[in-house]
């Protein structure tokens, strides 16, 4: 009869995105102190998504958007960071609204915080 027996392994890495891909619990240890112990699934789940877009039609997007009521932010380098769920899930009704509107939309793309990137949010950095 084989028995199920759970295996620990502590592993400290900098490479971060690598380490995610393999495990099931995460502790985040900042300065000797471990700040945060959590699974995968709630990685996923804190890890901020958002819509980046870029159009030709900058100043008619910013209106479009705001008359919709999308939550965004607009980035140094003249993109769109949408924070909706609705359009993160379904990028398609943000292409459509925007094509709709005569805004020519040159990217698209859901952009998902990884491990790393949310250490370096977590410890503040």
């Amino acid at each position: 009869m084989a028995l199920n027996k759970g295996i620990t392994i502590f592993l400290s890495s900098h490479i971060l995105g690598e380490v995610s891909k393999f495990t099931h619990r995460i502790g985040i240890v900042h300065e000797g102190r471990l700040i945060q112990e959590i699974d995968a699934h709630e990685l996923e789940i804190l890890c901020q998504k958002r819509l980046r877009i870029k159009t030709l039609q900058i100043d008619e997007t910013k209106q479009l958007l705001t008359q919709n009521n999308v939550n965004f932010s607009e980035t140094a380098d003249v993109f769109f960071d949408i924070t909706d769920d609705k359009y993160i899930k379904n990028p398609e009704l943000l292409a459509s609204l925007l094509v709709g509107n005569a805004i020519s939309l040159t990217t698209l793309v859901v952009v998902e915080e990884d491990l790393e990137s949310y250490f370096l949010r977590t410890i503040n950095i």
